[in-house]
């Protein structure tokens, strides 16, 4: 299971943003894809239709319940990254 949370990324904190990327490195799951020469090298995103293959009920449900909680977690990612900056701007 990733202990990485998109908080410390994008905390502007020196060692909050290395902790996140030494937990990103560790378990990539789907929040971490390193390409060499276009080829994926690291990370992969599960395919619903080979999860869901032969799954009974309660598998259908936990990988459900498991997409969804990623992409509630990557929507959040996104929403930290578009945070109002503080900066004096106006």
């Amino acid at each position: 299971m990733s202990r990485y949370d998109p908080r410390d990324l994008f905390s502007q904190q020196r060692e909050r943003v290395a902790l996140a990327l030494r937990q990103l490195w560790a378990v990539p799951n789907n929040n971490l894809r390193v390409f060499l020469d276009g080829e994926l090298v690291v990370g992969k995103q599960p395919q619903a239709h080979t999860m869901m293959h032969g799954a009974d009920g309660d598998q259908a449900k936990t990988a459900l319940r498991g997409y969804l909680t990623a992409a509630t977690a990557k929507d959040c990612g996104v929403m930290v990254t578009l945070q109002q900056a503080t900066h004096g701007l106006t």
